[in-house]
């Protein structure tokens, strides 16, 4: 049975009178609809269809003009019988949901800063911005740890590699969401980054003891439950020490989080005492759907302790799915109804059957003026400044000057989408300080005179600016792939070079005689202005690595 009155949703009795009414007035149909989340788009017939037509308990939407998203959710709350949870992925600023939002750091940069303020302010800007829209539910804080340097699906997506500093900054991101009234939905479960898999492509695997993890992810998970977060996020990720102990049968496979009873259950359940709504990670992606056929995979997953499914492939089957499990015993109507008492739980906690009453469900256009506002602008700024880590200063090169570094060459390595934003950005910023820059084209050939002479003649300095982050769309790997031609760095022993990355903290790894090299965790036009002013010698180099850049290699750091 669900507590309704105790953490995390300390409801009172006329808010526990709705939830029991409520479920007690469902129909099967409307009961199996509210366990799931499916994606809102602005289109009417496909919102009666897909959405309302199927009585889904929870919506996300992809980033979109912000009056098209708050447009989209008045039609659905005002056509729902019962409210419909809006939720997001928020864990960069407002930005995850709306063009207008602030984008207001990576969890990386935010620890490089070396200020838990500014976990705590990006929470309240991502939390103020949402709420604006009328998000309900943030799935985050992230609390992954980047303990395996080769994960692609981690890097500067976690507050580092130590358990406690990431539950510090993590705690005060949360207290931030939760202090401007998001719900909060702590994510990975059991914790990810243990290994180099993507769950987007692989289960990933925590290969750690009992006793380790104890100490590292579920010091962190316990910290976050005791505090009052409202609900977890499991990713498709295996623990077979607590799978093994508690007796998951696993027939000699690993098994995701998602479909384990062992860890869903008996770990985050039983042993850290977690009350709150679970949410599934989106079991659409590999490492959830090629473990069991979609037919055993969506009961498994209430029935193992999820709550909330994140997306279908094709609802209608899976609800047909969930109805012959019913009939057949693999799923129960007791944890069917189980599941919805937490759904409806967390919309009572917030007080959406009161709003639903009143009208107010969505807030009015005008609430929209906060979304990227001066003030966030201005603390995302702030966090950039105060996060860009000077790792390497071998040659005494910084801050780069007009009468030694005059003509420089210019390479950014990135997709080709943003490439030509970058070099231009960077361009600017240079040339107005007074250098003359060349931007070097990928794909340029190699000159006939490719002497070393003549390199020297033409270039003071070469710059190289990298943007690989979290290969989740098309690779698995964060490792520098350079081009055939000119941009590769083979003259760094003649040629003073400076390497700058936005995005992966660990490319010292490719770049061993490199020996100026800045980490600045995040490519966006704040970060790169605020790099290129410390580059320049405008202000102060102030982050702090939260891991180690030299990847436990000392050769990298001389």
């Amino acid at each position: 049975m669900v507590d309704l009155k105790a953490k995390p949703f300390y409801l009172d009795e006329r808010a526990v009178q709705w939830v029991e009414t409520t479920l007690n007035n469902m129909s099967l149909d409307e009961k199996l609809g509210q366990v799931f989340i499916q994606l809102a788009q602005p289109d009417k017939d496909y919102l009666d269809e897909k959405i309302l037509g199927k009585h889904v308990g929870g919506i996300l939407f992809r980033q979109n003009e912000a009056k098209v998203v708050q447009e989209t959710l008045r039609y659905i709350q005002k056509s729902s019988k019962i409210p419909v949870l809006f939720c997001g992925n928020l864990e960069e600023g407002g930005i995850g949901l709306a063009k207008e939002g602030t984008y207001f750091s990576k969890q990386m940069e935010t620890i490089a800063t070396g200020n838990t303020d500014f976990a705590y302010q990006n929470g309240r800007v991502l939390a103020r911005e949402a709420s604006a829209l009328g998000c309900h539910m943030s799935f985050g804080p992230v609390v992954d740890m980047t303990i395996d340097w080769r994960s692609a699906i981690t890097s500067t997506n976690t507050y580092g590699a130590d358990a406690d500093q990431v539950l510090k900054y993590a705690s005060a991101n949360m207290q931030g969401q939760m202090d401007n009234g998001l719900v909060t939905a702590v994510k990975h479960f059991p914790g990810e980054g243990a290994d180099d898999h993507d769950q987007h492509y692989n289960c990933e695997i925590n290969e750690m003891s009992i006793a380790e993890w104890d100490n590292v992810f579920g010091k962190v998970f316990q910290g976050l439950i005791d505090q009052g977060t409202m609900s977890i996020m499991p990713g498709h990720i295996a623990l077979p020490s607590y799978q093994k102990y508690y007796a998951d049968d696993m027939s000699g496979q690993v098994m995701p989080a998602t479909y384990s009873k062992a860890l869903l259950t008996n770990l985050l359940r039983e042993k850290l005492g977690f009350n709150g709504l679970i949410v599934s990670d989106n079991t659409c992606i590999a490492g959830a759907s090629n473990y069991l056929p979609r037919y055993q995979a969506v009961p498994q997953m209430l029935m193992a302790g999820i709550d909330l499914i994140l997306y279908s492939f094709d609802m209608d089957e899976d609800l047909d799915y969930l109805k012959a499990a019913l009939q057949d015993g693999r799923l129960t109507m007791e944890r069917l109804n189980e599941a919805v008492t937490r759904n409806l739980a967390v919309k009572a906690s917030l007080g959406l059957h009161d709003k639903q009453k009143e009208g107010t469900l969505v807030p009015d256009e005008a609430a929209l003026d906060v979304l990227g506002c001066v003030e966030h602008r201005d603390l995302a700024r702030r966090c950039a400044s105060d996060a860009v880590t000077l790792v390497k200063n071998g040659q005494n090169l910084l801050p780069l000057n007009t009468k030694e570094h005059q003509k420089i060459l210019l390479t950014v390595i990135s997709d080709p989408w943003e490439r030509e934003h970058v070099e231009t950005l960077v361009k600017k910023q240079l040339e107005e300080a007074g250098f003359t820059v060349t931007v070097s084209n990928p794909n340029d050939s190699i000159p006939k005179d490719n002497s070393v002479r003549n390199w020297q003649k033409k270039y003071d300095l070469f710059l190289y600016i990298s943007h690989q982050e979290s290969a989740r769309k098309d690779k698995l790997s964060l490792r520098i792939n350079w081009h055939q031609a000119g941009n590769l760095p083979r003259f760094s022993a003649d040629i003073p070079t400076v390497h700058i990355s936005f995005g992966n903290p660990f490319e010292l790894y490719d770049l061993p005689n490199i020996k100026t090299y800045i980490n600045a965790y995040c490519l966006t036009d704040i970060v790169v202005e605020e790099t290129l002013k410390k580059v320049l010698g405008q202000s102060d180099f102030k982050g702090i690595s939260p891991v180690d850049p030299f990847c436990g290699k000392d050769y990298l750091r001389y």
